[in-house]
């Protein structure tokens, strides 16, 4: 490649990923929102558990759960059998390394909602990874640290 291509092609990959960094570290910031999950700390293979996910709207406007995403490291080890309020479509977001489940579910004004994840344990393991919590938009979320162990 003649120098000032080069230059071109390495001025255009830095620009590309001082984008993606932007796009990745501006993510809005949610407020008036608070998360609880509650998930056994150990399970053993086979077994079926439930996460309930308590999620508290503590403004006087409504606001909406779009989605929850879950780390692949902890969903390596489950499998999702059922969702409960259903959600609507899910996805995995290669790029961060997640399963996206859509719900778009109000969430009252000083009131909360409750999400259950029942799950099927897989295989035998520590799993421990992000559960993303989007509110109101795709890029606005709240993380919450989940580790469950499988013997």
């Amino acid at each position: 490649m003649p120098l000032p291509m080069q230059k071109l092609f390495k001025s255009s990959i830095a620009f590309a990923s001082f984008a993606i960094l932007f796009l990745l570290s501006s993510c809005g910031t949610v407020e008036n929102i608070e998360v609880e999950l509650t998930n056994p700390v150990m399970t053993t293979m086979g077994e079926s558990f439930t996460t309930v996910a308590t999620i508290k709207n503590t403004s006087s406007a409504v606001q909406v759960l779009y989605s929850i995403d879950i780390g692949d490291r902890y969903t390596e080890g489950f499998m999702l059998i059922e969702s409960v309020p259903i959600y609507t479509e899910s996805m995995h977001i290669s790029f961060d390394n997640s399963t996206s489940y859509s719900y778009y579910t109000e969430i009252p004004a000083h009131g909360s909602i409750e999400v259950e994840l029942y799950w099927q344990a897989l295989k035998q393991g520590d799993f421990k990874d992000e559960f993303d919590f989007c509110i109101n938009s795709e890029i606005e979320f709240l993380s919450v640290e989940q580790r469950t162990i499988v013997q």
